[in-house]
């Protein structure tokens, strides 16, 4: 069985499949990188993109210092980490934010692949792709 980068055959001596220690701390690496390289790639994209558009860049920085002002002002650090909360940070506060990030990622996804196995026959014109096929998209 295939996990990761590893081709054994992880079941124990009663048969139930599992994953070694070696081989979980393996998936957990590769998914913290993941997402690390994922979130990494997001930010940098966007701050190149509202430093490309000037004007986009300045609907963000209005629309943060109208919603989160208190974020824009000089002094102590805690006052930041208490008023901060999941709610500031949404789209539902700051919609231009959330609209440019939507952006940034239909422009520069993370996956510019995305793969599907038909489940049925699928026709496209004159030619016909059969059920089990994978297809692939481009984003």
């Amino acid at each position: 069985r295939a996990v990761g980068n590893t081709t054994t055959d992880n079941t124990n001596a009663d048969g139930a499949y599992g994953l070694t220690a070696e081989q979980a701390k393996d998936e957990t690496f590769d998914l913290m990188i993941a997402a690390y390289d994922n979130v990494a790639t997001t930010t940098a994209t966007s701050l190149y993109y509202l430093a490309a558009n000037p004007h986009v860049q300045e609907k963000v920085v209005t629309e943060l210092r109208a919603e989160m002002g208190w974020l824009f002002n000089k002094g102590d650090m805690s006052s930041l980490v208490s008023q901060t909360t999941y709610d500031k940070l949404t789209r539902k506060s700051l919609p231009y934010l959330g609209a440019v990030l939507q952006e940034v990622l239909r422009v520069q996804p993370i996956a510019p692949i995305i793969d599907r196995r038909l489940e049925q026959d699928l026709h496209v014109g004159n030619y016909t792709i059969p059920k089990d096929s994978f297809v692939y998209m481009s984003a």
